[in-house]
């Protein structure tokens, strides 16, 4: 690992490379046994609190039968069957209710004080959700000026 540390960080200087070296040594040091339940071996799922329940019967449905499985990526298990009434992409209001995800507190929004005009090979190297709007609003000028 220090030698990796030293190819890595070499260039930064001999001190950050005994940081580097120091943080090795400590790791190295630290290393504490955690006793893990042997009948941990052979845990398994807990189904009951894997199935969704409600008043709404579709979202129900949708969430057990369709949600839980694509999230616990065994989507290719599923038979088709199991999309023919979210055939046209439509899925029940409220799923995302019953999905762990990590969303976003804050949502982006764009300020138009903020936009620059960019180069398209400026965009490729700094592409933000601001520059690309900037750039599709230079490109839509250019086709009315023509």
């Amino acid at each position: 690992m220090k030698e990796a540390a030293k190819k890595s960080y070499g260039r930064k200087g001999e001190k950050i490379v005994n940081m580097n070296y120091e943080a090795i040594d400590r790791g190295a040091q630290d290393v504490k046994k955690v006793e893990i339940p042997s009948e941990w071996k052979n845990a398994g799922e807990d189904e009951s609190k894997a199935q969704a329940s409600g008043d709404n019967k579709c979202l129900v449905d949708y969430v057990n039968n369709v949600l839980k499985p694509v999230n616990a990526y065994k989507g290719n298990d599923l038979p088709v069957s199991a999309f023919l009434n979210y055939a046209d992409g439509a899925v029940p209001n409220g799923s995302a209710a019953y999905e762990k995800r990590g969303i976003a507190v804050d949502v982006p929004e764009w300020k138009p004080e903020n936009c620059i005009p960019v180069s398209y090979t400026h965009l490729r190297a700094h592409e933000t959700p601001e520059h690309l709007v900037c750039r599709l609003l230079l490109e839509k000028k250019k086709k009315k000026k023509k």
